[in-house]
């Protein structure tokens, strides 16, 4: 499991903290993935999406592991899908973080001009 820090949210951790761990997982042998995150949290869901994850029926062995379909919208995630699109969401995290440093940098010029 992995757990991000509410405030530091929107800057991108989560995106590096996940696409580091998929990455560590599939160089250890995995050849897929699966979450199944709680159909409301809608922020998760979308991240997962951006790194390549394709929403499924739950599969009868994930239900025997005691998950229910009802409750949580499943996600799989194959390798050969997330080297495709990992360049793509690690660019976005450095465009967001540099767009984030100017709106900060501009913020920061303004309030020292109007001083």
């Amino acid at each position: 499991m992995i757990s991000i820090k509410e405030s530091t949210y929107d800057g991108g951790i989560a995106t590096q903290a996940l696409a580091y761990s998929i990455q560590e997982a599939f160089k250890n042998g995995a050849v897929d993935l699966w979450v199944d995150p709680n159909p409301a949290n809608v922020k998760a869901i979308d991240l997962y999406h951006k790194l390549g994850f394709v929403q499924k029926e739950m599969p009868e062995y994930v239900i025997a592991m005691g998950e229910d379909p009802t409750l949580y919208t499943y996600m799989e995630l194959e390798k050969n899908d997330f080297s495709a699109k990992f360049e793509d969401a690690i660019n976005t995290i450095e465009y967001d973080n540099k767009k984030e440093m100017l709106k900060k940098a501009d913020s920061y010029l303004k309030r020292r001009s109007s001083n």
